[in-house]
């Protein structure tokens, strides 16, 4: 029997990482929200491939924090950068992932416009 190797190992880890951002991509085109960044979804991917990159630098751990975060980016586009309220949760040392998450949750419910009642 073969014993996997630190290359084994690192190409299953690129696997994983490479299904989790189809799965993004194939959420954020099923969401299919208006005026959403980017704009063309054959541009998705590598956003999701940048906003992964984020969320290491960030040390955002699980996935759904991850992916939520790539869910207000989407919504709000690079204008998200601006926002400094986001931008300091982002860049929090001392903030959980699940903290953040839970940040990134308010943020994208107060962003989408909440429709009126008749």
């Amino acid at each position: 029997m073969k014993r996997l190797t630190e290359a084994h190992l690192q190409k299953l880890e690129a696997l994983k990482k490479e299904r989790f951002l189809l799965e993004c991509v194939e959420k954020l085109d099923r969401l299919a929200i208006k005026d959403a960044f980017p704009a063309k979804r054959e541009d998705y991917y590598a956003f999701a491939e940048h906003i992964y990159k984020i969320a290491m630098k960030h040390d955002l751990k699980s996935k759904q924090a991850i992916f939520t975060l790539m869910l207000a980016w989407h919504i709000k586009g690079d204008a998200i950068i601006q926002d400094q309220g986001f931008m300091q949760v982002l860049n929090h040392p001392s903030l959980t992932s699940a903290q953040k998450k839970e940040y990134f949750e308010k943020f994208i419910f107060d962003t989408i416009p909440q429709e009126e009642e008749a």
